[in-house]
């Protein structure tokens, strides 16, 4: 809202968003590793602090190009809390309940992230950009001050300090089951970003729509993630039991979607498929419960740094694959195709979900006997003690043969 009031340029606020989201391009898997090298709690905490001390700055006016610096900066600390926050959640419940805790942490987040647009904008209504600013900056406070309670994450879990993204991939990768949860949750993001991301096109398009129809659309699918892992048990069952269950529910989703988007309705039926779109996306709680117990403490923020980023990368080519399709055929083409392409995935997820690799126990080498321990000998001509090693000592010379009687 600052930069369009001075600028009136669309393009430069668009530009803004994408500045605020480079930092997880790269330098925000490197930023993850602080996760596995500090403390966990007290840089989650750090993080908010400089987050909120960055947006109080930006209530000062300034030129443009300051802010485009300090969104960046502003938007630094998040890959590093985020890391650390998925890296803390398996401490910090009972293993039995760390799937329910996903679920919860998805539900909040997926529903303060509605609830935070319109907070948005009923703050900048009501107070301006710059009143939304310094709520936002008051919010992080608040964050760091929940944080102090945290009972967990208080040392450092890593072996040295010099922890590097080469651990949180060896991690991801010598797991099997990790390595398909991963390679399978991105596959399903990069189908299930084509809707969300033709939302509104859909909406102004292909159902001659207003905004607010948009609005629907976009809200539609965190919704239908919300009603899945609210509804759907997942509780703690073996991993490829988890891979199975992710592979349910992108499938059910997919084929909803698929049909509803092929039926070509309109309002407010259409809504439906774009909540089925969010089904797909709740394997995302079997997926992460895999990852999170299997992934070694010590290099847990890392890994999950990397799986960000690989999310992250997902969406975007995602994206840009079905605003390519949106351009050659229609909006909703590319809905039929991307839906396809999201339960061809989750048949494969559910008939080749890898079994619980195998260890071989090597069995394990006595150590060689001791050798003997020597034997005292008594020489009663010189009085000392002669040690003699066994089997080593000299034999007595034999007696003389007894001499032959003869009559």
């Amino acid at each position: 809202m600052l930069v369009y009031d001075k600028t009136g340029s669309a393009a430069l606020t668009g530009l803004l968003v994408t500045v605020s989201v480079l930092p997880w391009i790269g330098i925000g898997q490197v930023l993850a590793t602080l996760g596995d090298r500090f403390p966990r709690k007290q840089l989650m905490i750090v993080c908010d602090l400089i987050r909120a001390l960055v947006f109080v700055v930006m209530l000062v006016p300034m030129p443009i190009w300051l802010l485009f610096v300090l969104a960046f900066v502003a938007a630094l600390p998040t890959p590093p809390f985020d890391s650390a926050k998925s890296a803390l959640l398996p401490e910090t419940v009972p293993r039995y309940q760390y799937p329910d805790a996903l679920a919860l942490a998805t539900i909040v987040a997926q529903g303060t992230t509605v609830l935070g647009y319109l907070l948005g904008g009923v703050l900048v209504a009501l107070a301006s950009a710059r009143g939304a600013l310094l709520v936002n900056a008051l919010s992080f406070l608040v964050s760091a001050l929940v944080l102090t309670q945290l009972r967990v994450g208080e040392t450092s879990t890593a072996k040295s300090k010099r922890m590097t993204l080469g651990a949180g991939a060896r991690a991801i990768y010598d797991d099997v089951m990790v390595r398909r949860a991963v390679a399978f949750f991105a596959s399903v993001n990069i189908g299930a970003i084509v809707p969300q991301s033709l939302a509104a096109g859909y909406a102004l398009k292909q159902l001659a729509a207003g905004d607010t129809a948009a609005g629907v659309l976009y809200a539609a699918v965190p919704l239908g993630m919300i009603v899945t892992v609210s509804v759907v048990p997942l509780e703690d069952h073996s991993p490829r039991w988890l891979l199975k269950a992710a592979g349910v529910l992108a499938t059910c989703g997919a084929a909803a979607a698929l049909v509803l988007f092929g039926l070509n309705l309109d309002l407010p039926l259409i809504v439906f498929a774009f909540i089925a779109v969010g089904v797909t996306l709740g394997s995302a709680i079997p997926t992460n419960t895999v990852a999170g117990s299997r992934l070694p403490n010590e290099s847990r923020a890392s890994a999950f740094g990397l799986i960000n980023g690989i999310l992250l990368a997902a969406d975007a080519g995602g994206a840009a694959i079905g605003a390519l399709v949106a351009a050659l055929l229609d909006v909703r083409a590319a809905c039929i195709i991307a839906m396809g392409m999201v339960l061809a995935v989750g048949l494969i997820g559910i008939l080749t979900a890898p079994h619980e690799p195998v260890k071989q126990m090597t069995p394990a080498r006595m150590p060689p006997a001791p050798p003997p321990a020597p034997s005292a000998v008594a020489d009663s001509d010189n009085g000392l003690t002669v040690h003699v090693v066994p089997g080593a000592e000299r034999q007595p010379p034999a007696p003389p043969p007894r001499p032959v009687q003869t009559a």
